[in-house]
């Protein structure tokens, strides 16, 4: 263990001493990977993983940490909802074609990702998916194999704590608690949600419409969480116009969905088929680690339904799922 491990470090020294073709990066990956050893030296919420000391972390909540080695910062996304449910994820970047450098990386202990490096003006953005795990950077040129390996050697390091993450997501996320329920329009709905609304986007009619009355049963906790995290996006990307919440029947599937509509700046094109995927955010500056509408996708399939968006640049958002309608079997 002992030898391997002062292999990398030797790996690691020899990087920075030359510059290397996209070739010596399969190296560097795959070195990374043969070499792993059970050394850790930082905790967080639910996994544990080794930093290399010449790197500093800066920030620290949960699931977001942001590392510095020199003037490069390097941010570390983790997805512990779909490393505890194993997630049978497409991990593949859909355009790797504008790619400076992309590896696709498959791993038979369920460690799959891929790296990909881009130009930009005069940098390089780096991505490396790997291990239920992301970490994001803009870099030099000249610092692209010792960021690739850094990268590597943390993502590849990452040892995650089931049990404790069973506690976490059954306090926060998954408890399952299903009952039936009653889907109708709160009484005086329409006055306190455009209350609150208007205080964001300055419109005194967005509104809840006639909504009838229906039954189903379902974990109210979780349903709620995906319908706060559609309305807190609306929000987030509507600087004017309306934003509303509406739920109806569908006979065909006898299942209600439920969607919110917004006029904000809408999804690109190249976006919509891939939001509710893991670590893709709607907005490149925005903050989070674009985990939010994967997780909601999770807790729809959960339920038994299935989540989608329609989306026009400009004109607005309509995000939508659908639940079973049935009662207790």
């Amino acid at each position: 263990m002992k030898k391997k491990f002062l292999l990398l470090m030797v790996l690691l020294l020899c990087i920075g001493c030359t510059r290397i073709n996209n070739n010596n990066y399969d190296v560097i990956v795959n070195d990374v990977i043969e070499n792993s050893n059970n050394i850790y030296n930082t905790n967080s919420l639910g996994y544990k993983y080794y930093l290399p000391f010449s790197i500093n972390k800066v920030y620290d909540k949960d699931y977001n940490q942001i590392f510095k080695v020199n003037d490069t910062y390097m941010y570390l996304y983790v997805d512990v909802i779909s490393y505890y449910y194993k997630n049978n994820l497409n991990l593949d970047d859909k355009d790797s074609s504008d790619s400076y450098y992309y590896y696709k990386i498959n791993n038979n202990k369920n460690k799959n990702g891929y790296v990909k490096i881009t130009k930009d003006k005069d940098k390089y953005f780096m991505k490396v998916v790997y291990n239920y795990a992301k970490i994001e950077t803009y870099v030099e040129e000249y610092e692209l194999a010792d960021i690739l390996s850094y990268s590597m050697i943390i993502l590849n390091s990452i040892n995650y704590n089931d049990n404790l993450i069973e506690k976490i997501l059954q306090d926060d996320y998954y408890s399952s608690s299903f009952k039936e329920y009653k889907i109708k329009k709160p009484e005086d709905a329409e006055s306190k949600f455009s209350e609150y609304l208007s205080e964001y986007v300055g419109e005194e009619d967005s509104i809840i419409p006639d909504l009838p009355e229906y039954y189903i049963y379902t974990d109210k906790k979780r349903l709620m969480q995906v319908i706060t995290n559609f309305i807190n996006n609306a929000l987030k990307f509507t600087n004017e116009g309306q934003i509303m919440l509406e739920y109806r029947y569908k006979a065909e599937s006898n299942e209600i969905e439920f969607a919110v509509t917004d006029t904000g700046m809408g999804i690109a094109p190249d976006k919509v088929d891939q939001v509710f995927d893991r670590f893709v955010k709607l907005n490149s500056f925005s903050k989070g680690t674009g985990l939010g509408l994967s997780i909601c996708r999770s807790i729809i399939e959960h339920l038994g339904g299935t989540i989608g968006v329609e989306s026009e640049m400009g004109v607005g958002s309509r995000f939508w799922f659908t639940h079973p309608l049935r009662l207790n079997q």
